[in-house]
């Protein structure tokens, strides 16, 4: 989750939470925004949370035209506080657009200001939302080190938002690595945190990154019931970023679950919802889902056409994940209406795509499609190293979701030795509550018997 930077000072603060609340809030934030007679510091925190609470998720481009008006009205009056924020701004709007690498590059000049600024929460909210470009770009590691440099500042300045944003996210990366029981752990954690302010973007967040673990341990109702929750606080925040994303993996569960009919209907809302706010990372994904389940109804010449429209904004979104399954999902749909060449030479491109993701499913997959084009072709020399390497690919696979096991395992073991300490304890407090209702009526009974008498 992109997470926005604290306001700065406490008046301000609580005068713009309480104008904030639905669209009055947005009128009376905008009205303070373009108010030339408001001092500086209350126009601009104005002006900063009208670009982030009225269009950074529903209205992206505008957003955009918002925040270069910020910068320019910062730079005039040599406020460097809310050029620093502007460029922020400017990041998260390359975020909801699903170009991660363009909103790292507006964070970088986030934080060299805010270092100038020796603005230390600035700081530690941009390293956190590096850190998530970092993690959905694949680079755990870096991810990593940056979330927890964002965690220790977040700790220091006693910030509870920005401590469960960093939760949250630590959660995904321990997910992505296989450990669910650490994951489960700073989920919870996160999310109890933000019961407690009360945030509902944040809660909106950890219920999908929950939804996400479910789907991994392949419990698709517990999946598809927590990705309803989120989306229906998505809807009510008019968040169009996340619920896009939460209307891909509702349909993602349907289609395990067998439901295509309904699949379709919600991965086509969820195409609708990223086109409004051009988000073309998640269009890419959401157009392969499309592909897949048009395929599965035989429906070859439509599927081509969305596989292909993915294809194109993934060489130009730079997203080679992305890509690799476009490109794949064309192989396999020119193998079904007998173009093993043309198949040939997409899962030829699949696989240097599939290389650059550094995805062992994806590599497997490319090499399956080339198999299968290769032994079409008569090429049976060349289709037996590529099977060999399919072979490599899956042992190694295996491995991985062995580990990977291992650590559910640990996850399910934990949860259920809790479950079975939570259990005994009921049942002792209930034994003792008994017993002590036991002697209080035996007590009672000596002194009735001391009455009688």
């Amino acid at each position: 989750m992109c997470r926005r930077s604290r306001t700065f000072s406490a008046t301000i603060a609580s005068c713009l939470a309480l104008l904030a609340t639905g669209h009055t809030g947005l009128d009376s934030l905008r009205a303070l925004a373009f108010d030339r007679t408001t001092p500086d510091s209350l126009r601009f925190t104005a002006f900063y949370d009208l670009v982030w609470d009225g269009y950074l998720f529903s209205d992206p481009d505008s957003a955009y035209i918002l925040a270069t008006s910020l910068r320019r009205e910062a730079r005039a009056k040599n406020n460097k506080v809310f050029e620093a924020r502007a460029s922020e701004l400017f990041a998260a709007v390359w975020y909801v657009r699903g170009d991660m690498r363009t909103a790292l590059l507006h964070y970088d000049t986030a934080l060299a200001l805010h270092k100038r600024n020796m603005d230390h929460d600035g700081q530690a909210d941009v390293l956190t939302n590096m850190a998530s470009m970092l993690s959905y770009l694949g680079d755990l590691d870096s991810a990593l080190a940056l979330y927890n440099e964002g965690l220790a500042l977040h700790e220091r300045l006693r910030d509870s938002a920005g401590i469960a944003t960093d939760l949250n996210a630590l959660g995904r990366v321990q997910m992505l690595r296989g450990d669910h029981a650490r994951a489960v752990e700073l989920y919870m954690r996160s999310l109890s945190i933000q019961e407690q302010l009360g945030n509902k973007r944040g809660i909106c967040t950890s219920l999908a990154n929950l939804g996400g673990l479910y789907l991994n341990q392949s419990d698709w109702k517990e999946a598809l019931d927590h990705y309803r929750r989120a989306a229906t606080i998505a809807e009510e925040l008019d968040d169009k970023h996340q619920l896009g994303k939460q209307l891909e993996e509702i349909g993602s569960c349907l289609e395990e679950l067998g439901d295509t009919a309904q699949a379709m209907r919600v991965l086509r809302r969820s195409e609708a919802v990223r086109m409004r706010i051009d988000d073309r990372h998640g269009l890419v994904n959401v157009r392969n889902r499309i592909a897949g389940l048009l395929v599965e109804q035989g429906r070859y010449s439509d599927a081509l056409e969305f596989y292909n429209s993915a294809e194109a904004m993934a060489r130009t979104e730079d997203l080679p994940w992305g890509l690799g399954n476009a490109l794949v999902g064309i192989s396999h749909v020119l193998l079904l209406t007998a173009h093993p060449e043309k198949a040939l030479r997409a899962a030829l491109a699949a696989d240097s795509a599939a290389l650059i993701a550094e995805e062992l499913n994806l590599r497997r997959d490319a090499a399956e499609v080339k198999y299968a084009a290769l032994k079409d072709l008569g090429r049976w020399q060349e289709a037996l190293s590529v099977h060999e390497r399919i072979v490599q690919l899956s042992d190694s696979i295996m491995r991985e979701e062995n580990q990977r096991e291992v650590l559910r395992n640990g996850y399910r073991y934990a949860y259920e030795k809790q479950a079975e300490r939570d259990s005994l304890d009921h049942a002792l407090a209930m034994f003792r509550a008994e017993s002590s209702h036991r002697q209080q009526r035996s007590t009672l009974g000596w002194l009735l018997a001391l009455l009688s008498l």
